[in-house]
């Protein structure tokens, strides 16, 4: 689960899921507003960071985390930066750039719509099609909202959480059953197999509007330099490759 690419974003600490009522069942018209008012408020706000903070756990009820990561989002108009499980993208007037430091590479591409939340907006009309629930439960700072699905290979369930000043709190995905390979020293442990339905939290703190940054961050200069007008990896990345998507996206 370390490779996972969802927007961005978002989250609260315990005490904040106090619960003040219980579960209210909804129609598919009201959480589709109030996925799409989420979504809205990452579009029309053009000067804003927030913290992020990636939690995986092996089940729906499970305490102790598997993996952890925290980053970082941030937004200036259509520039933005973002940070987390050694990806980094950033965007400014002139170009999009993704880092990735595990494969070592330098993906360049064309400057798109600043949204963090596109991709997970994008999803939602698939996601009403399949529901078997839709509801929302009242909480010490806002509203939980979440949906079960009938049948999906992916998810069981999601959940998202709203302040009461419309911000995201926290995206929560309970997973599927899945099954991993164990590879113990023992021969009995080997090849045994692990089945479990795995549950990832995103949390949203330390919001900041307007945002404090400087225009320095949205810039590409960090990554990439050009010589003789061709695109070189920085110093800091000199053995990193370059995909180049530019002149694709031309064609």
């Amino acid at each position: 689960m370390k490779r996972i690419y969802l927007i961005y974003f978002v989250l609260l600490s315990a005490p904040a899921w106090s619960q003040t009522a219980g579960w209210e069942n909804i129609s598919q018209p009201e959480m589709a507003e109030a996925y799409r008012s989420l979504c809205r408020w990452f579009t029309n706000t053009a000067s804003y960071s927030v913290k992020l903070k990636y939690t995986s756990y092996s089940s729906a009820v499970a305490v102790k985390p598997i993996e952890s990561a925290e980053g970082y989002y941030k937004r200036e108009s259509g520039n933005y930066v973002t940070e987390i499980m050694g990806i980094k993208t950033l965007q400014n007037s002139a170009v999009r750039v993704i880092l990735d430091t595990a494969d070592k590479m330098i993906t360049v591409m064309s400057p798109a719509v600043a949204d963090p939340m596109a991709a997970v907006s994008g999803e939602l009309e698939s996601w009403l099609k399949n529901v078997s629930g839709l509801r929302k439960i009242k909480t010490a700072t806002g509203i939980r909202y979440r949906i079960d699905f009938m049948e999906n290979k992916l998810y069981e369930a999601c959940e998202f959480a709203v302040s009461s000043n419309g911000r995201a709190e926290q995206l929560t995905y309970y997973y599927s059953e899945q099954v991993e390979k164990h590879a113990g020293d023992l021969p009995e442990q080997r090849n045994k197999e692990i089945r479990m339905k795995p549950r990832l939290e995103v949390r949203f703190t330390d919001y900041r509007i307007p945002a404090d940054h400087t225009a320095s961050v949205f810039s590409e200069r960090s990554i990439l330099t050009r010589d003789e007008g061709k695109l070189k990896p920085a110093t800091a990345f000199r053995d990193y490759r370059i995909l180049d998507y530019r002149k694709q996206e031309k064609k």
